[in-house]
């Protein structure tokens, strides 16, 4: 074999060999992203879910929010959002319940 025919020969399976790699590098990074989406769409809808409570709001608590709100339905997305906003993850079961039943 010729030395130019060798050296080329070489010169093509290392650059075969950095395609591969580029190419695993790029397989990994879009797995990493894909579990990070996942992972912020579990954190979301854990937020809105109040599977992780750190506020617990009581039907006396939701009754005296929502009585300084005119009408109710207002205040719901206005606390929601500054819940969300400071990290708060109120259930919204007691929310719910008592706009549904407001004599209770």
């Amino acid at each position: 074999v010729p030395l130019a025919e060798w050296v080329v020969g070489v010169v093509d399976e290392h650059h075969k060999a950095q395609d591969k790699e580029a190419k695993e590098q790029e397989a990994a990074k879009a797995l990493a992203a894909e579990a990070a989406r996942k992972a912020a769409e579990a954190d979301a809808s854990q937020a809105y879910g109040g599977t992780q409570t750190i506020l617990n709001l009581t039907k006396e608590d939701v009754a005296v929010l929502l009585s300084l709100s005119k009408p109710p339905q207002v205040l719901i997305p206005v606390v929601g959002s500054f819940a969300l906003l400071c990290g708060i993850r109120p259930k919204w079961k007691a929310v719910k319940e008592l706009l549904s039943n407001p004599a209770a």
